[in-house]
């Protein structure tokens, strides 16, 4: 079964490019990040994110499954208080 905040992970990994920055919109550390991605993709069975110049890039496989990131954040919004990772 795949775990939601892996999914808001990989989400924050495709808008802030990095581990460091993502861990830091989370409110988490960069291990915490990189563990969640690791997992994910564990759980697909394929690489969701390529290092590239600049920061991570997104797979054609990380870009369908990040569809699914933005859904868990969508819902999340809807709860009492707007509640977003």
């Amino acid at each position: 079964m795949i775990d939601p905040g892996d999914l808001l992970a990989l989400l924050a990994v495709a808008r802030h490019r990095t581990h460091t920055s993502a861990a830091a919109a989370l409110g988490v550390n960069h291990t915490t990040v990189a563990r969640r991605v690791r997992a994910l993709e564990r759980a697909v069975g394929e690489r969701l994110l390529v290092n590239a110049t600049g920061g991570w890039e997104l797979t054609a496989r990380g870009r369908a499954v990040l569809a699914a990131g933005e859904a868990v954040e969508a819902a999340m919004q809807l709860l009492p208080g707007g509640a977003s990772p």
